[in-house]
């Protein structure tokens, strides 16, 4: 269970009890956003989660400058753990990126290049390192992403009531080249989930010390039932599948099996609203390999929230 004490609610997250105290200042003006704060964690059994004594992250964004987005991420980390013989010290990260969004009606489509560097500078080194651990290297790991969907529309009459129907493909190509990343220490990463959200995501980890390498197309197809007079989405349907043209070679740890970060599967999904703010959704993944719950893909989304407190959300 981890208890943010900035909102006072909290989660399960297994057998661990975990509480976290955090204080800082958020800025934002235009295209910057800033964060300063430290991050601290407590717990009353093993404790295997970092703190973060201080964090600063700074985020840039631009849009359509001569059809242009870009920006980038910059972010200074000092990693504390209060187990001795685990592995600690300070990160630096930079993750620029562009793109050429090409959009027309019905239809549009997205080249992007993406950059992630990563500098570490270790204090000590843990039992668990991998042998010959360097105390300081980087990584880095460029990803090309094509993103383009198409959107179609007709009017259709179900149950007496009158709607827009669109039919909406989409397909998603991500290509990363493998980049030897095993000395790198686990500060706030975790595998990601499988499902809807993840879709679209040209990354299998969740935080800074991983990126996936990847050639992997994902293809989906969406229906919307549309009111015409109002506008209002009233109900969706979603079948999507992911195919790995090759299997993926970087792993969370050292040893892991490489069909744990395989991200091939087929997805179903609908929602569907009932009226007076109510709605329904659910959500069926068909992995080609057994899903379980991921205590640590959770620990990293709560631990990777850019905003201070904030409300809590239910965990695996």
């Amino acid at each position: 269970m981890v208890t943010d004490l900035a909102s006072g609610v909290a989660f399960p997250t297994g057998s661990t009890t975990l509480y976290q105290q955090e204080a800082g200042l958020t800025y934002s003006n235009g295209a910057w956003s800033v964060l300063a704060r430290e991050q601290r964690w407590q717990a009353f059994t093993s404790d295997s989660t970092y703190n973060r004594e201080p964090q600063v992250n700074v985020h840039y964004a631009r849009y359509n400058v001569g059809g242009f987005d870009f920006g980038a991420e910059a972010d200074a980390t000092r990693f504390t753990i209060s187990s001795a013989d685990a592995t600690q010290g300070s990160r630096f990260v930079f993750n620029p990126y562009v793109s050429y969004p090409i959009e027309h009606p019905g239809w549009f489509i997205t080249p992007k290049l993406a950059w992630h560097f990563a500098a570490y500078d270790l204090t000590t080194i843990g039992a668990d390192a991998p042998a010959g651990q360097p105390k300081t290297f980087d990584v880095n790991v460029p990803t090309f992403s094509l993103d383009s969907r198409m959107r179609f529309e007709r009017s259709v009459r179900l149950f007496g009531q009158s709607y827009i129907q669109t039919l909406e493909p989409r397909l998603f190509y991500v290509y990363t080249p493998y980049r030897n990343q095993s000395f790198a220490p686990l500060f706030d990463t975790a595998t990601a989930d499988f499902g809807l959200a993840e879709l679209f995501m040209p990354n299998s980890f969740v935080g800074n010390d991983r990126v996936s390498d990847a050639r992997r197309l994902t293809a989906a197809l969406t229906t919307r039932f549309i009111d015409p007079s109002s506008g209002d989405e009233r109900a969706r349907f979603v079948f999507a599948e992911q195919y790995d043209f090759r299997t993926p070679q970087v792993t969370l740890n050292v040893g892991d099996p490489i069909g744990t970060v395989a991200r091939t599967g087929v997805i179903a999904g609908a929602s569907y609203k009932l009226g007076l703010g109510f709605s329904a959704r659910v959500c069926r993944v068909i992995p080609r390999r057994p899903r379980k719950a991921n205590r640590h893909r959770d620990l990293a989304i709560i631990r990777n929230r850019r905003w201070l407190g904030g409300s809590a959300a239910r965990l695996h």
